[in-house]
């Protein structure tokens, strides 16, 4: 949540979260309550097809084009 207010806070530090699964459902509600979005699994498969590449000896590994671009011309690729 600091991205909103402290602008001294890297933005690498907020890119995933992880919580137990007891309490998933209420960390959704309070997310989506505070402004968060959730996409879509129709949406996570877009991204995923346009933003990452796998390969067998690392996995999945960002694309190269991504870090060039701005987020807009990322969303427009992916189809949103």
């Amino acid at each position: 949540m600091s991205k909103s207010f402290d602008n001294g806070m890297i933005c690498a530090s907020e890119q995933a979260v992880l919580v137990d699964k007891e309490v998933y459902q209420e960390f959704e509600k309070l997310m989506r309550e505070a402004g968060c979005y959730f996409v879509s699994p129709e949406e996570k498969q877009k991204l995923q097809e346009s933003m990452f590449e796998y390969r067998d000896d690392i996995g999945y590994k960002l694309k190269s084009h991504v870090p060039r671009t701005i987020s807009i011309y990322n969303c427009k690729r992916s189809r949103f």
